[in-house]
């Protein structure tokens, strides 16, 4: 649970650089980021979806309406939401990493590691997606071999 809480709350909050003529689901994506900051999931989450509505190819606009569904214990949307977010980009990181998450909080370590391993090529491999691989790990080989 903790690795789930720390994760959500880093790409809720995570920094974007966005250029000086923003669109308008850009916008929508800081105004989503500042109401994430203050605590205000649900406002964070509509104005995401609101981005996601104005700019439906954006993999890390879908990746931020998962994020905020996942913080708000709306386990279904936010799968839904990270699966468009991965069909738009295989190597969405946030996405990749909440799908895996949802897969061992299922038990299956399989689907987990198969969402993780192709992305082992990343530059920078992100911490909480090592997490969430080491508790794919565990799952698979069970607890009396850890």
């Amino acid at each position: 649970m903790c690795v789930r809480v720390r994760f959500f709350t880093l790409s809720l909050l995570g920094a974007l650089a966005l250029c000086s003529c923003e669109s308008s689901s850009e916008h929508l994506v800081h105004a989503g980021n500042a109401s994430a900051r203050d605590g205000k999931l649900e406002a964070a989450l509509k104005s995401y979806q609101q981005a996601a509505v104005e700019n439906s190819g954006s993999a890390r606009i879908h990746a931020l309406v998962g994020n905020a569904h996942a913080a708000l214990g709306h386990t279904a949307d936010a799968v839904s939401a990270w699966k468009k977010s991965v069909a738009l980009d295989p190597k969405s990181v946030d996405a990749v990493t909440g799908l895996a998450l949802d897969a061992v909080n299922r038990h299956d370590a399989k689907e987990a590691l198969a969402l993780i391993v192709p992305l082992h090529d990343l530059k920078e491999f992100p911490d909480d997606m090592r997490l969430v691989e080491a508790r794919a790990l565990l799952e698979r080989s069970g607890p009396d071999d850890a």
